[in-house]
């Protein structure tokens, strides 16, 4: 986020907030390390250190990427139509599974 000029990040998984654009995060990872590590101990996670560098190591270039804009540009063919078909039997299948009900003699005499 932008404030008077300057980028900050805000981590709401974490409610943590670092003054510092994403470049400056991956040139300053102690710090970012030493933050992450601070709110880890807050909720009593256990291996506060590895879990901190792992976090902390998203902010360098390698760690992290910036999509063009269409998230789904970035998928494969195969996994677009993958998720399409998802989507129609999350519809199709529970309308499925009610035909055999709708089609009983009990719905029939219950409607009738």
């Amino acid at each position: 986020m932008l404030v008077d000029g300057a980028w900050w990040l805000a981590d709401a998984d974490y409610d943590l907030v670092l003054p510092m654009s994403l470049d400056e995060a991956g040139a300053r990872l102690p710090e970012v390390t030493a933050a992450y590590a601070s709110v880890l101990r807050g909720y009593g996670r256990d291996n506060v250190a590895t879990t901190a560098a792992r976090i902390a190591a998203t902010f360098t270039a390698d760690g992290n990427r910036i999509g063009a804009g269409r998230p789904s540009a970035e998928l494969s063919t195969l996994h677009r139509a993958g998720e399409a078909l998802a989507y129609q039997l999350v519809w199709w299948l529970p309308i499925a599974g009610l035909l055999p009900w709708l089609a009983s003699r009990r719905w029939r005499r219950s409607t009738g």
